[in-house]
């Protein structure tokens, strides 16, 4: 019995010792994660077929954030393909057509290779 308490105990340490482990782990990943704001007038807007991509459009900045990936040295910010990517789309739309700037908050998740990053916030100016 007392042997089965011994063992119980250091299974649960374990566990303590592997969850704590976990835990820094992806406090350390996240740290990692570069976020940025973008602000500027849309340079591009692109909206292609489901099979293509996402659609994502850019800003005259030649800010960069993170490992995002970039065309024509601006940032490119994608779209989700989902309700709210649909009202953030709706947000550029209204920008190109009145001709004021936006501000984008893209992340880049913590890439360690150039990779494409989702936006995740747009304010209209």
């Amino acid at each position: 019995m007392k042997g089965e308490k011994t063992m119980k105990k250091r299974t649960i340490l374990r566990a303590i010792r592997v969850t704590a482990l976990l835990g820094v782990s992806i406090l350390v990943s996240q740290a990692r994660a570069a976020s940025g704001s973008v602000s500027g007038t849309v340079a591009l807007l692109q909206i292609q077929s489901v099979g293509t991509g996402n659609n994502f459009f850019t800003l005259n900045s030649t800010a960069t954030v993170g490992k995002c990936i970039t065309s024509s040295g601006h940032v490119m910010a994608l779209f989700p393909d989902d309700d709210r990517g649909k009202a953030m789309m709706s947000t550029v739309q209204a920008a190109v057509l009145s001709g004021k700037s936006l501000t984008v908050q893209v992340d880049d998740k913590g890439a360690t290779s150039p990779t494409y990053c989702f936006v995740s916030w747009i304010q209209f100016q």
